[in-house]
């Protein structure tokens, strides 16, 4: 990873309880400029804009207590989160870990996930996340404006795997604003309609791509290609 200018801060707020730590506070009426391209670095986490952003108003809290990204599975016991989140990012974000803080999620599977507000649920994982388990860290671009709430790492939806015999159908994020994962024990093939019967999509992937997809309510069928069993779920695009 390049080492352009470094613009690093210290903790600003000491311990301030069990799971949670104030890493950075930019108190009403003052600003934090961070110029274009230029590393920021406050604790375990590194901002390098592509374009200058103003921090304002808003303080930056890690806790270790760990996030449910999708279905049952947990994110990292690392979780940073602005009390105002920071709209219109674009840049590199990147995240360092230690061991201990991994709450049994694989480091080959680990994906940076943001979140525009705590009171959604609709995470945003990073697929091309870049991984360096040698010296703990993984980072990912973000090329759209991205509004940062919360920022932290979990499993790549991807790599979800169903338990032996189990003859459940997973499908998440529901609702979505682009990516939809479809994890089975079997392969199957999905198809994708709209309200009026026509159909948007057809793949055998695990990964759904919903992203050009009008805001709307959509119907999701799977047909598993060994025994031709269909199941239909609801979708909901944001």
């Amino acid at each position: 990873m390049s080492k352009p200018p470094l613009l690093a801060f210290v903790l600003l707020c000491a311990f301030c309880a069990h799971s949670q730590t104030t890493l950075l506070n930019v108190a009403n009426g003052t600003t934090l400029r961070i110029s274009e391209n230029t590393t920021f670095r406050v604790g375990d986490l590194t901002l390098r804009p592509s374009q200058d952003i103003v921090l304002s108003n808003t303080s930056l809290v890690q806790s270790s207590t760990p996030l449910p990204l999708a279905s049952n599975d947990q994110s990292i016991a690392k979780v940073f989160t602005f009390s105002e989140p920071q709209v219109g990012f674009r840049g590199l974000l990147r995240m360092d870990y230690q061991d201990d803080e991994l709450n049994a999620v694989p480091e080959e599977e680990l994906h940076i996930a943001t979140l525009a507000r705590t009171d959604d649920t609709d995470w945003n994982i990073d697929m091309n996340s870049l991984r360096n388990s040698a010296e703990k860290w993984v980072s990912c671009t973000l090329s759209e404006a991205t509004t940062l709430g919360q920022i932290t790492m979990g499993t790549d939806y991807l790599s979800v795997e169903l338990p032996e015999g189990a003859t459940e159908i997973r499908i998440y994020p529901n609702p979505t604003r682009g990516v939809l994962m479809v994890a089975t024990k079997t392969p199957t093939d999905k198809r994708i309609f709209d309200s009026q019967g026509l159909m948007y999509l057809q793949s055998s992937d695990r990964t759904l791509n919903l992203q050009e997809f009008p805001s709307g309510i959509y119907l999701l069928e799977t047909t598993e290609i060994d025994s031709q069993k269909r199941h239909y779920f609801k979708v909901i695009k944001l």
